[in-house]
């Protein structure tokens, strides 16, 4: 039965491109403080056989009356139930940064739906196994968040607009006790393709980082390093969607 996209719960989906040729839909989940328009413009960046669905979290953009998740489990909880119905189709992943680990849990609790998910994209995000919790980013003063921003790479003219702050602070901190409480759970290796992400100029995640992700599937493993921050999906696209493609050449169903 086709996906009914106007009844979609709670609008965990945004600026959703239909593609009646699809044949494998990528979920992209946003950084901490972002929302679902960062991915806005890759539905024309990828070939009609893929359709693109930026997942909007509560609290941002068109949910930004909503109180943002602060804790994995709920927020996984809720995306579960949300995007189950989604396995009409195969699927794949793409999270950076705070959506690197919600792609990862959430990959975890979906992916026992038998062949449907074939890969996941971590970027800029250091292995869950080494996430410990015990970090305390949400408790930070505004101007010390602020300094945390700009170290990881958030551009200047988002962290001199007052305005753009005011929205943005409480997205962050919630993002980050989101992120700093999060404990990861041993288990099982995912049964698909694994692909981490990095950038050469990142001060939060290094190539080791990115290479430790290896442990966490059981099927093929691949890493890319770009030019750039902790942010590079923004400057990058091109490049990136390119490393997208040729890591999951494999994985579209073969047209009927």
């Amino acid at each position: 039965m086709p996906i009914r996209w106007d009844n979609l719960h709670v609008g965990w989906i945004a600026h959703h491109v239909a593609k009646p040729k699809a044949r494998l839909r990528l979920f992209t989940f946003p950084y901490g403080g972002g929302g679902a328009s960062i991915f806005k413009e890759w539905s024309n960046a990828l070939p009609d056989e893929i359709e693109v669905c930026p997942v909007q979290l509560p609290g941002r953009e068109d949910r930004s009356r909503e109180t943002p998740c602060t804790k994995m489990s709920s927020l996984i909880h809720e995306l579960t139930t949300a995007l189950t119905s989604f396995a009409d189709l195969p699927f794949a992943f793409f999270g950076h940064s705070m959506g690197a680990l919600i792609a990862f849990e959430l990959a975890r609790q979906l992916g026992s739906i038998r062949g449907r998910l074939l890969h996941v994209f971590v970027s800029s995000c250091r292995a869950a196994h080494t996430f410990t919790g015990g970090l305390g980013r949400h408790l930070l003063s505004d101007s010390q968040l602020v300094h945390e921003m700009r170290r990881l790479g958030t551009p200047e003219q988002v962290l001199h607009n007052n305005d753009l702050l005011s929205y943005v602070l409480p997205v962050m901190r919630a993002d980050f006790e989101l992120v700093d409480t999060y404990s990861y759970t041993p288990g099982l290796p995912l049964h698909c393709e694994l692909s981490a992400y990095g950038a050469a100029a990142d001060v939060e995640v290094s190539t080791d980082d990115l290479l430790s992700w290896s442990q966490h599937t059981d099927a093929g493993f691949h890493v890319r390093v770009f030019e750039g921050n902790h942010f590079y999906l923004r400057t990058r696209v091109p490049s990136l969607i390119a490393a997208i493609l040729t890591d999951m050449v494999g994985h579209l169903p073969s047209k009927p």
